[in-house]
């Protein structure tokens, strides 16, 4: 059975920093075993798989060291599946995980160099990638041709669609224009009006000059 490193989790909360002496990389550090999977003087296949118990409706492995290495290789892309055999549940007593297998802690200095370079040279690419999607986010410079109220709505009417705006149907105001200066443009009922009221002005200007005049002829 093959399994994705990521899809297993540790039974441990804490695992040594070097592999058993009962085991064929007794001594090594765990870091410098995952330095030989990255340069391939090491494969999946020379390092002996890793056994497997469903609990809790995932997998769960007892060999914690090797799934640190293979888990960590997964993360820098050095591989995505590894060889696993199935047993049968764990000692409770070795069940030690507290946040559910997701993560484990080494005990001392984990060795190695070349990973934790590639680990370096990630998270410095991962922080470049942001920046670029950050700084040409904020180069994007506003359309000129700005949806505005009207644009997003199917009637004359945007309050239908803006409850609570208030209705500007005979005055739209405008932003500041190019000079600097704010205004408002009026639509034809407020122009009719304006033209009703200056004829009435002039009208009244008339009928009083008529009246001087009459006044001033008979005296």
């Amino acid at each position: 059975m093959y399994l994705r490193p990521t899809e297993i989790f540790y039974s441990q909360d804490s695992i040594a920093n070097t592999f058993g002496r009962s085991t064929r990389h007794r001594n090594v550090y765990i870091g410098d075993t995952l330095d030989e999977l990255i340069n391939g003087s090491a494969t999946v296949k020379s390092i002996p798989a890793i056994s497997v118990f469903w609990r809790d409706d995932k997998w769960f492995t007892q060999d914690n060291r090797r799934l640190w290495v293979f888990r960590t290789a997964e993360e820098l892309r050095i591989l995505t599946s590894i060889p696993v055999y199935e047993t049968y549940g764990i000692n409770s007593n070795k069940f030690t995980t507290y946040n559910g297998g997701s993560s484990v802690r080494v005990r001392g200095n984990t060795g190695g160099f070349v990973w934790r370079q590639l680990c370096t040279e990630r998270s410095i690419n991962q922080n470049e990638n942001y920046g670029r999607t950050h700084n040409s986010m904020n180069d994007v410079k506003p359309s000129r041709s700005s949806p505005t109220l009207s644009d997003n709505s199917d009637t004359e009417n945007s309050d239908e669609y803006y409850p609570g705006l208030p209705n500007y149907s005979t005055q739209v105001l405008i932003e500041k224009t190019e000079s600097g200066s704010n205004g408002y443009i009026q639509d034809g009922r407020v122009d009719e009006n304006l033209c009703f009221k200056c004829t009435c002005v002039l009208i009244c200007i008339f009928i009083f000059l008529v009246l001087v005049i009459l006044f001033y002829s008979t005296t």
